[in-house]
């Protein structure tokens, strides 16, 4: 079941443009997974892959394409706003992000 996750879990504009702008580059599928983890020294480190829809995946409201998440994923990413900057997506403001580079 594909749950849509809450208002506290938002893609910015110019982060979903980079999405859709990738994925018609690569003809990837429409479906992106966004992956959170914390690491030893409290930093964070995000990154976006093209994957499937899982049974437990929450669903994060983007336009013109299909943002996924597990539950650990939302948890580090509430009330943050994923952005894209020249160096990767990133946590809008947040100084202590580490941004992943796009995987297939």
């Amino acid at each position: 079941m594909l749950i849509l996750a809450q208002k506290r879990h938002r893609i910015s504009d110019r982060a979903q443009a980079k999405i859709r702008s990738i994925l018609a580059e690569t003809g990837q599928c429409d479906t992106v997974r966004l992956f959170a983890e914390k690491t030893r020294d409290g930093g964070i480190e995000i990154g976006l892959a093209s994957d499937r829809r899982r049974d437990d995946d929450f669903q994060i409201p983007a336009d013109g394409v299909t943002v996924v998440a597990d539950a650990q994923t939302l948890a580090i990413a509430r009330d943050r706003v994923i952005d894209y900057e020249t160096h990767g997506f990133t946590f809008a403001g947040d100084t202590a992000c580490e941004a992943l580079p796009f995987t297939e």
